[in-house]
């Protein structure tokens, strides 16, 4: 019986350093102006004259990211930097008609019933991707990751969105 409860206890407690985990790697909203200024330079350098609107902060396994939301030539951008000031990925929101027909006759042919909702361009190493989300049923919505040649990378049920704010009105 000690035996039992003992188990019982250590999983319950490496559950919740798992749980505290995943809390810590949360990211924040930060105002721009606790940006680092590096950050915001590197930014402003590959985005002349983009307006920036939002910042957030992720500490993961002790490393620092930032991510920047912004305004440029009419499109929506997120720029992923690590605290030092290197660009590590650009997310840019396209029209699902712009996506490279590959991509588009990937989703379709995956998901024939399916409607492509929400597409971005997103460019991180050198490569770049596209992520759609595609409401594949009515209850259902999924993010799939495809490359430029069509080949589905991954695909992931998309989170509802949390409407707490509305609660608070």
């Amino acid at each position: 019986m000690r035996y039992v409860l003992a188990t019982s206890v250590l999983t319950l407690g490496l559950m919740l350093l798992t749980v505290d985990a995943r809390a810590l790697a949360k990211e924040e909203d930060v105002p721009l102006d606790q940006v680092p200024k590096v950050v915001l330079e590197a930014v402003k350098a590959k985005f002349p004259g983009a307006k920036l609107t939002e910042a957030a902060k992720e500490t993961e396994d002790g490393k620092t990211t930032y991510e920047i939301g912004l305004e440029h030539k009419g499109q929506e951008y997120s720029v992923s930097l690590t605290a030092a000031g290197k660009i590590t990925e650009i997310e840019r929101e396209i029209e699902i008609k712009e996506l490279p027909k590959a991509v588009s006759d990937a989703i379709k042919k995956k998901y024939p019933k399916g409607k492509m909702e929400k597409a971005e361009e997103v460019t991180a190493g050198g490569k770049t991707t596209y992520e759609v989300v595609v409401e594949a049923s009515d209850d259902k919505d999924v993010e799939v990751t495809v490359d430029a040649s069509g080949k589905i990378l991954k695909e992931e049920a998309e989170e509802e969105e949390d409407d707490e704010d509305d609660d608070d009105k």
